[in-house]
């Protein structure tokens, strides 16, 4: 049954993001030596091979979440429902959207969860997700947050500075960033708690391919995202995505896990900002319709 919350609650220790001591801005991806792509092998297969968008558009979805109505709620297991993620008509051409706010000074936007087992009769270990996402004109993010993703964490690692050592938990969610000098408003990137990360918290793998992950304001885009985990003990594992389209980001050599039962455990529909620091001013995206589909994807050749 979805839980609701009718007022904001603080979901710090549950989600566990802002007690630990996190700076995660695109200078400090930087500084740190971002991991755009997961090894020299993986670069040089990034230029060797087309990768295509998953053709989905005849297939049946596992999961539809439409956001057009107040209802939007109930596909998911549990979500947190504020004042901050209203049912609004529009933007920019479309019907209705979710539009969803980070308070400034605060973290939190939305918190929705879609647990697989309370649904289907296993955990899967793909899931390509598909939903749009408009960034409102004007937008300023001023430093980097989180965006939906699957994780397979099991309340026990890979978010909130839980790190994963391949028998823990491990997760993929998408994140946003500021691109300080480069062209667009806002940077797209995974942030991955895998077996072989360096340090407390997860590596960030920038959409950088073409510049195609980086979004201008004012404009609806349609978000691709697969994530499919490795052969336990191997480096196999694959974060993928597109936007319109366009691949964006394909990182091919990852180690989630070393043991079979880490499974894609949930698909975390959350929209939080940082890191420690709280949003310096109003964070808003909108977001259409989200679709989860667990089958292997039928690839198409990307469009000249």
């Amino acid at each position: 049954m979805t839980e609701r919350f009718d007022t904001p609650t603080d979901d710090r220790r549950r989600d566990g993001e802002a007690d630990v001591g996190q700076q995660s801005n695109r200078r400090g991806f930087l500084k740190t030596g971002v991991r755009a792509v997961a090894s020299t092998t993986a670069a040089s297969a990034l230029l060797a091979e087309t990768v295509g968008v998953p053709n989905v558009e005849t297939s049946i979805p596992d999961v539809r979440v439409p956001f057009h109505t107040d209802e939007y709620a109930e596909p998911f297991t549990s979500a947190r429902i504020t004042d901050d993620n209203r049912i609004v008509e529009g933007p920019g051409g479309a019907s209705r959207s979710l539009r969803v706010t980070v308070p400034e000074g605060d973290h939190y936007g939305t918190a929705m969860d879609y647990r697989f087992l309370e649904s289907s009769a296993s955990e899967p270990e793909r899931l390509h997700s598909r939903y749009s996402l408009y960034v409102p004109p004007g937008l300023d993010v001023g430093g980097s947050g989180k965006l939906p993703g699957p994780v397979g964490t099991y309340d026990t690692a890979g978010w909130g500075g839980r790190p994963a050592d391949g028998t823990n938990g491990w997760s993929a969610r998408m994140g946003f960033a500021d691109p300080d000098d480069a062209d667009g408003d806002v940077l797209l990137t995974s942030y991955v708690y895998h077996a072989e990360m360096d340090g407390q918290f997860g590596t960030h793998f920038e959409w950088d391919r073409d510049g195609n992950g980086l979004l201008e304001s004012g404009r609806w885009y349609r978000i691709d995202n697969y994530v499919r985990l490795n052969t336990p003990g191997e480096r196999d594992g694959v974060v993928r995505g597109w936007v319109d389209g366009d691949l964006a980001v394909d990182v091919t050599d990852l180690r989630f896990r070393d043991v079979d039962r880490l499974r894609i455990q949930e698909f975390w529909f959350r929209v939080y900002y940082g890191g420690d620091d709280p949003a310096p001013a109003e964070v808003t995206f909108n977001f259409g319709t989200l679709e989860l589909r667990t089958r292997k994807p039928t690839e198409l050749p990307l469009p000249r």
